[in-house]
Parts: C-alpha cells; sequence; structure tokens
C-alpha cells in the first residue's frame, strides 16, 4: 500500500512435481535442473516446485543468454507475457506456490477450487469463475496441509528475511524503510498484513497483524523488564510503543473496512495511547496526528462534533510542530551541506553534485508533505468548526490551508507524483469549501 508482475499461481504441468506430492517434508533428490541445494530455502530443499520464487525462474535462462550476448533468433515468436504481468521480475516481486494469487501475501485459510487452483478462502470465496483459469467455480475445500507448510515457513523466514529479499532476484532486494524492512518476526508478520490488507483480505489482515502485535507486546516486556531491574532502555520502549501504535491503527483498519464502528473506535484508541506513551519522537507524532484525525472522523460519523473538533485541533498543533521542525531541520542540513561543498570545492576532490540533488529533493519533499498534512488539518477542523457555527474561525482555517498549498506551487513540479496529486485534491476542496455558502 504504496501504493502499492508476479508469476501466475497454476497447476503442476507436465513432468513437474504437483504440489500435492511435495506435502512430505523429507527432502527429495534435486534434479539435474534444480539449483544448488545452498541456493535453496533450507526449509524447501529437494521439494520441487515448491519455492517461493520457482514460478519464476523459467525465464532465467533467456535472461542469461542475453547477457552472456547470444544474438536473439529473428523468426523466433515473442515470449508470452502475462497481460497482468505476472512473471516479469523486473516488474515487482514473484510468486511461488505459497503465494494467493489474489492478495499477493501467502495464503491465510488456504482452500482449493474444484478445477485445482489455490487461493486465500477470504480472497475467493464471492468469486465464480477461476482467476487463474476461468473455470467455474463448483466447490471450495480446505486446504489445511498448504496452510500448514505456509505457517512452517513463515515460522523459518520471518526472524531472517524480509518479503522483498525472499521475493526479488538474489542481490536486487528492494530496499524498504522502517519497521516493514527490518528482518524480524514482527517485521515479516506486518509486511504480509500490509499486503493483505492492500487487496482488501482483512481476515489475512488481522491474523498476521494480530500475530505481530503479539510480537510486539513479548518485545515491550522484556524491554520494560530490563528498564525495571535499573537498565536505561528508555528509548527502545518508545519505539515499540510507536510501532504497537501503528499496528493498532492497522487493526482498526481492518475493522473499519468490515464495518465494525465499535471495534475500529477500540483500536483507533489505543493506538492514539500508545503513540503518546511513545514521547517526542518524530515518526510517533505523525503517526498519532493520523490516529487522532481516525478518530475525529468517526465521531464525526456519529454527530459528536465537539468531540471531533476536539480530537482534530489536537492533530492539528502536532502538525503545526513537526512543519516547523521540518523547515529547521532543512535549514540546518542546507547549512551544513554548504560548508561542506565549499571545504571539499577547495580540496583535491569534489563531490558528487548527483548526491548532493538527491538530498536536496528528500528535504524539499519532507516538507512537502508536512505541509500538505498541516493543510489537511486545517480543512477538516475547519469542517467541523463550520458545523459547531464558528464560521469566522472555520473561515481562518480554510485561508491558512489556502495559503499553504499557494506557498508550495512554485516548487511542485519537482515533487514525487503522489504529493502533486494531494495537492491538487486539498486544493479542490479548499474551494469549494470557500465557495459554498455558510449556513
Amino acid at each position: 500500500m504504496s501504493g502499492r508482475t508476479e508469476a501466475c499461481v497454476r497447476p503442476a504441468a507436465d513432468g513437474e512435481q504437483p504440489l500435492e506430492k511435495a506435502k512430505g517434508l523429507n527432502p527429495g533428490t534435486p534434479t539435474a535442473s534444480s539449483p544448488p541445494a545452498a541456493s535453496q530455502c533450507p526449509f524447501l530443499a529437494g521439494m520441487g516446485g515448491v519455492g517461493v520464487a520457482a514460478a519464476a525462474e523459467a525465464g532465467a535462462e533467456p535472461a542469461a543468454a542475453a547477457r552472456q550476448g547470444a544474438a536473439p533468433d529473428a523468426d523466433a515468436p515473442a515470449p508470452a507475457v502475462c497481460p497482468l504481468g505476472f512473471g516479469s521480475s523486473a516488474q515487482g516481486p514473484r510468486l511461488g506456490q505459497f503465494h494467493c494469487l489474489l492478495c499477493k501475501s501467502l495464503f491465510f485459510d488456504c482452500v482449493v477450487t474444484s478445477c485445482g487452483h489455490r487461493y486465500c478462502a477470504g480472497c475467493i470465496r464471492d468469486a465464480r469463475d477461476c482467476p487463474a483459469c476461468g473455470a467455474d467455480i463448483t466447490s471450495l475445500a480446505p486446504d489445511p496441509q498448504t496452510q500448514e507448510l505456509v505457517e512452517r515457513y513463515i515460522e523459518v523466514h520471518a526472524g531472517s528475511s524480509t518479503i522483498w529479499e525472499l521475493e526479488g532476484p538474489p542481490g536486487a532486494a528492494q530496499k524498504v524503510e522502517g519497521m516493514a524492512g527490518e528482518r524480524s518476526r514482527a517485521s515479516f508478520l506486518l509486511q504480509l498484513g500490509l499486503r493483505a490488507i492492500a487487496t482488501g483480505n482483512t481476515g489475512s489482515a488481522r491474523h498476521r497483524f494480530q500475530a505481530c502485535q503479539r510480537q510486539l507486546q513479548q518485545q515491550l516486556a522484556a524491554v520494560q523488564q530490563q528498564t525495571s531491574g535499573g537498565g536505561s532502555v528508555l528509548p527502545e520502549v518508545a519505539v515499540i510503543q510507536c510501532r504497537l501504535g501503528a499496528v493498532s491503527g492497522c487493526l482498526g483498519d481492518c475493522c473499519r473496512a468490515e464495518g465494525d464502528a465499535d471495534g475500529t473506535l477500540r483500536h483507533y484508541q489505543c493506538s492514539v495511547e500508545l503513540l503518546r506513551a511513545a514521547g517526542d519522537d518524530p515518526e510517533a507524532q505523525q503517526a498519532l496526528s493520523v490516529s487522532l484525525n481516525k478518530v475525529g472522523e468517526l465521531r464525526h460519523m456519529q454527530g459528536e462534533l465537539e468531540a471531533a473538533a476536539e480530537l482534530y485541533a489536537q492533530a492539528l498543533q502536532l502538525r503545526r510542530g513537526l512543519l516547523a521542525a521540518t523547515q529547521l531541520q532543512r535549514e540546518a542540513q542546507q547549512q551544513a551541506q554548504q560548508q561542506a561543498q565549499q571545504q571539499e570545492d577547495s580540496g583535491p576532490e569534489a563531490r558528487e553534485p548527483a548526491a548532493a540533488a538527491r538530498a536536496a529533493a528528500d528535504r524539499e519533499a519532507a516538507c512537502c508533505s508536512a505541509a500538505l498534512d498541516l493543510a489537511a488539518s486545517c480543512i477538516k477542523l475547519a469542517g467541523a468548526r463550520r458545523e459547531l457555527g464558528g464560521d469566522a474561525e472555520a473561515q481562518e482555517l480554510l485561508v491558512e490551508a489556502q495559503g499553504l498549498l499557494a506557498r508550495l506551487e512554485a516548487g511542485l513540479a519537482g515533487q514525487p507524483p503522489l504529493l502533486q496529486r494531494k495537492h491538487a485534491s486539498l486544493a479542490e476542496y479548499v474551494g469549494a469549501m470557500m465557495a459554498a455558502p455558510q449556513p
């Protein structure tokens, strides 16, 4: 999500060991075409055709020949390409026989269709035709054996790899910032949950998020026990609380997608409490502002305008502080970079211009994002104040939002497309609110 390619899940071809015959965990004898044992997953070594990226290996030989300079046959037909992009390692992660074709995550509550394809039960339950082959689905049968293999696969890999490393080409794993890019069991489960919720499989997402939450709670208990014994680990406590708050927010998103208002509010409020306890860390403050707005939206929809406005106001104050801190950080980094540039220009080697340009672009994007978040908070609070009869305050907030957006227009062309779209959406909304007749 983000935003968010893969190899199609398919039945075993002739001569290929089907998944049903690979259920046992006793390693078999690798075939002549199998990769060396050292390059295989230790859990799946010898289990023909069950590797996470096994279904994408068919395209490796043509790619290797191209790298060696082999001349292509002009008369040879173009290789078949999946219209959805599956099987192209250059366009995203590769799926194996433990992945659901629909949610792109590892199976949860795996079922087998009448035509022999496997999916998460939550993904395929309402489908009439098989997405893989187009056949009519006449029955769905639970597949506990495959699900057991998936759980054991997660158990083996969760603490030592990320999804991006397992699914990407060797040595070219996607770099992911934050907790989702760490090698830990909690991080691995978070990755699975985020992928599932992005495609609407809330049952799978909730299961992974709850497992991630349990892991983080165990970590928090261990760190707090060390702290009570006299150790100074308060920063570690804040980091774990921040992550627990984020996961609680994700669980709230699952409930919201399913229409569970009470569960949504409970998880969002838990997220707020955890993020407040995390302290003044900028990441925690940003996440807290998001959670406050989410709780405010729920209160707003329930007609509790005073409570909603108070929550929106708290988020607004946090975002004003975050924008000011981001701008100060940008100015300090610019000054430090200029001083370093002057010293290097006078030396034998000058600084690489591309690196300096990338650093400057990152700083500008951070400031732009913080300003857009602040403008969004102004709009939310303005709407609540207007409904409460505070037209003058609402107008001031809309003018503030309009000014923030206007100041960003000059450098907007150099910003990422996501920020450009957000700017356009907010500008349109502010214009509509200012043009609307006041009650």
